[in-house]
């Protein structure tokens, strides 16, 4: 009987661990509420980068 327990607080242990990972890894609402601004700022620095390099690859040709 004690072996069967042992077992199943060993179990639970592992479960118990297992949870605890995937909640300290999971991304909440709040975690993820930024994304669209985020990525939109990353467009737009990526445009005005390209805009920038342009600018400079044609006056490097004058």
């Amino acid at each position: 009987m004690v072996e069967k327990l042992d077992l199943i607080l060993s179990e639970l242990q592992k479960l118990n661990s297992r949870v605890t990972y995937i909640e300290a890894n999971m991304a909440t609402k709040k975690d993820i509420e930024d994304i669209p601004f985020i990525r939109q700022a990353v467009l737009e620095t990526s445009e005005m980068l390209s805009k920038f390099l342009t600018t400079i690859s044609l006056s490097m040709k004058l």
